[in-house]
């Protein structure tokens, strides 16, 4: 198996030790960047010649995948509890941090509080800062590093834990304190395990088939989210996006049902191969990172093809009952398996919780928050004139400038040029909505 190792040198060097001293058969070819951004192009030039890659990181993942098809098996290390304890106990203890007082990038909520929590912290007492996982937009290293001197000036901080090389170069050479989070050995070889039992499952012909079926939830009349027809085929297309990417990573094939249900189909191996045998379905994470939607979706086993079409439907009816965005799997025995989303909520309740944190931000009420995201849909890559969005908005455009602003504000908005809308006067600047 020949495997590329994608990072910046550092990391590279490391990981490439590590694999080969535990896989020494594994063929190991370097590519190393200095900024994150320069993935894609590494990807495109070497894929060709690999099995498989290893991303030293969410960040370099996220970005390949939003530019390159990918051909052959990703991963990435994962964010693991260890990783960020062996981080906190550096930074308490030789760098003498008050790790209640820490700005963070890279990590979740969730793990954070989770990690604390075990060391024996309380939530009231904690203080940190945790940049938002903007990955693949453009601003995202210079929002991540304003964020840290932000914090850091204004005397919120003790100190900065950051999971980017070139955050951390940029943070040292102002003098602001900082930790670069770097990957531990367990997790190191636990991704490659996972990347080799993938590459082998794949060498596999006689695999049992499993069907997968899916489809798009819709919200009910109580949810925020009223949505005309122009708004569903676009919703349609950016879902239809997500799916084919995800049969791609698990070699799939994809039957478009309706213009709401696909049907997938795989193998028994690579399908618990990927997903960690069920523990972690990447699709879900997929939708939710592209669109307001949510989706739910049946896994079914059988002997026969149709058996298997059969109790994935069976699986599908279950996560509808469960009120949606949740996947429940049945085995040809009949035993069911789920729910498989840990993060689920009931559809409607996450997207409105996901347009209220925007709305808390920026003090913009919710309903205007999603007019003005129907608006941004119906133009190209969210980028328009405040006048075109006034217009499609059906507003003024004094109240839209103010509502750009606080857009702008919590970084949600960005200005990215401008252009002549009249044939006299001066341009109006154009502006691109970055928070969907």
């Amino acid at each position: 198996m020949k495997m590329g190792i994608v990072g910046p040198e550092e990391f590279v060097k490391k990981t490439h030790v590590t694999i080969k001293e535990h896989y020494p058969r594994i063929e190991l070819i370097d590519l190393i960047y200095k900024e994150s951004i320069e993935a894609p192009d590494l990807v495109q030039d070497c894929q060709k010649d690999l099995d498989t890659l290893i991303f030293l990181g969410k960040t370099p993942f996220k970005i390949s995948e939003k530019f390159i098809k990918q051909n052959i098996i990703w991963e990435y290390l994962p964010r693991h509890g260890s990783t960020l304890l062996r981080t906190l106990l550096e930074a308490s203890v030789i760098k003498k941090y008050d790790i209640l007082s820490v700005s963070f990038d890279t990590f979740t909520k969730e793990m954070l509080y989770e990690v604390y929590e075990e060391i024996g912290f309380k939530r009231e007492n904690f203080n940190f800062f945790i940049a938002e996982q903007k990955l693949t937009q453009k601003n995202y290293i210079d929002y991540v590093y304003r964020f840290h001197c932000n914090n850091y000036y204004s005397k919120k901080i003790s100190g900065c834990i950051t999971g980017l090389v070139e955050i951390y170069d940029k943070l040292c050479t102002k003098n602001i304190p900082c930790i670069l989070v770097t990957p531990i050995k367990n997790v190191i070889l636990a991704t490659v395990e996972k990347l080799r039992l993938e590459y082998l499952a794949q060498s596999n012909t006689d695999n049992q088939i499993v069907v997968m079926v899916v489809q798009i939830d819709f919200p009910d009349e109580y949810s925020v989210i009223k949505e005309d027809e122009y708004q569903n085929v676009i919703n349609r297309i950016k879902i239809s996006e997500c799916i084919y990417l995800f049969a791609s990573k698990i070699k799939a094939a994809v039957v478009e049902v309706n213009n709401k249900e696909y049907m997938i189909f795989t193998t028994k191996k690579i399908l618990e191969t990927v997903t960690s045998n069920y523990k972690k379905i990447y699709l879900f994470e997929l939708v939710e990172e592209k669109v307001l939607k949510t989706i739910s979706l049946g896994i079914g086993y059988g002997s026969t093809a149709q058996e298997a079409k059969f109790n994935a439907y069976s699986g599908l009816n279950k996560a509808i009952r469960a009120g949606g965005n949740e996947g429940f799997v049945v085995y040809e025995n009949g035993e069911t398996r789920g729910p498989l989303n840990n993060k689920s909520e009931k559809h409607q309740k996450f997207i409105d919780k996901r347009l209220s944190h925007i709305s808390e931000q920026t003090g913009i009420s919710i309903n205007t928050i999603y007019k003005i995201y129907n608006a941004a849909e119906k133009c190209n890559d969210y980028t328009l004139s405040p006048k075109e969005l006034a217009n499609l908005c059906e507003m003024s455009k004094r109240s839209i400038d103010r509502f750009i602003q606080k857009l702008e504000a919590y970084d949600f908005c960005e200005t990215v040029g401008k252009k002549m809308i009249y044939d006299t006067g001066r341009p109006s600047r154009v502006i691109k909505l970055t928070f969907f």
